[in-house]
């Protein structure tokens, strides 16, 4: 993962990966923690094989396989323009990575959510 890309790093649940036949790029469905649904544009063989090496059964008899990602928590990091970058597997993710990913969402922003969670909880 880029470590220089903090405003950028997620954290979410693969829905499924779609392909786009003959131009070699995939969208990578998301079910973002704080985004919700996300459609992340992304190299398609590339990203095919590296799921394959994180999660064993995404290429089976030379085919891609959704269901060998399906469900599968990672953090992914995108760049400037919103394309894949790199995912790390949430369960097998550095101590770093995750205090990276929590102080990104620490500043304002989430004080202001954590007060309307409050706010709402009260009512």
């Amino acid at each position: 993962m880029n470590s220089n890309a903090k405003q950028h790093l997620h954290r979410g649940t693969i829905i499924a990966m779609y392909r786009e036949k003959g131009t070699g790029i995939s969208l990578l469905a998301i079910e973002d923690d704080l985004r919700g649904k996300v459609l992340i544009p992304c190299e398609g063989t590339p990203t095919a094989r590296a799921f394959d090496a994180a999660f064993g059964g995404v290429i089976v008899a030379g085919r891609f396989n959704n269901d060998g990602i399906k469900g599968e928590r990672i953090y992914y990091s995108v760049d400037t323009l919103g394309v894949l970058e790199g995912f790390t597997v949430t369960d097998v993710a550095p101590q770093a990575l995750v205090q990276e990913y929590e102080a990104q969402y620490a500043g304002p922003k989430a004080k202001r959510r954590k007060e309307k969670r409050a706010g709402e909880a009260t009512q």
